[in-house]
């Protein structure tokens, strides 16, 4: 390693510089320019547990802030950044096509061999057919149960699959048992519906042919039993509707 000093390092536009002499721990390393301190201290400090919690933690506290900040760096540096990421697509474009590939690949794997994709791709397609947009539902506290948990729901009665797929390509339908048409007409929040849509206790696997011949219809004594249920437990004709920012 060549011995160059920090001010000369920092003429040259260097990162880091190397002084031939230990730091106060014993490590002959380089060390960094702008702020002295020993590379091999930093890595052994940003490995701790506790370092890994804070930051961490001053995430989550500060995780407005940073938006904001980004959002103002972006909006004086557009052009900026809108350069660097041609030419970043120009020099790598073979590695982020086949990265693009892998991930389709994934994310369809993903989709349909896991609970969680099974669960995410059902609040996708609920909130589609509520029609009330690609609102990431899924990421909020309106879903009360857990991918595992939705998964044994499903498959409780129907012990000769093991797994939501399997049970899909022997024509067995996802189905709302209350249709999600009568819950768009029946309920003004879209939060709301959403919540009433996707309840555990609404959402079952019946065969396909049972699905298309109950359609969208609610005179079916189980249909009737659930909206009952569902208004219930949701104090819908009581409940004031949720303020609707969506």
């Amino acid at each position: 390693m060549k011995i160059i000093s920090r001010k000369e390092a920092k003429i040259l536009g260097l990162k880091i510089y190397f002084t031939g002499k230990s730091c106060k721990n014993g490590h002959l390393c380089e060390k960094w320019v702008n702020d002295y301190s020993c590379i091999e201290c930093r890595k052994q400090y940003s490995s701790k547990e506790e370092k890994k919690q804070y930051n961490k933690n001053y995430h989550i506290e500060n995780i407005k802030r940073n938006n904001i900040c980004c959002k103002i760096w972006y909006k004086n540096n557009k052009n900026k950044k809108r350069q660097y990421n041609r030419e970043y697509w120009r020099n790598n474009r073979e590695k982020i096509t086949r990265d693009l590939g892998y991930s389709r690949e994934w994310m369809k794997e993903w989709r349909n061999n896991t609970p969680q994709g099974q669960l995410w791709r059902l609040c996708t397609d609920t909130a589609r057919g509520l029609n009330i947009g690609s609102v990431p539902f899924s990421k909020s506290n309106l879903i009360k149960y857990t991918p595992d948990q939705y998964k044994n729901h499903l498959l409780e009665k129907l012990l000769m699959f093991r797994t939501i797929k399997e049970a899909k390509t022997v024509n067995y339908h996802l189905d709302h048992i209350v249709p999600l048409s009568y819950i768009a007409k029946n309920i003004k929040s879209k939060k709301l519906q959403f919540c009433v849509a996707m309840d555990l206790q609404n959402l079952r696997l019946i065969p396909a042919e049972d699905n298309k011949s109950k359609f969208n219809r609610v005179d079916f004594p189980e249909v009737q039993e659930m909206i009952e249920y569902l208004w219930e437990k949701y104090d819908i004709n009581n409940r004031e509707c949720i303020d609707d920012r969506h």
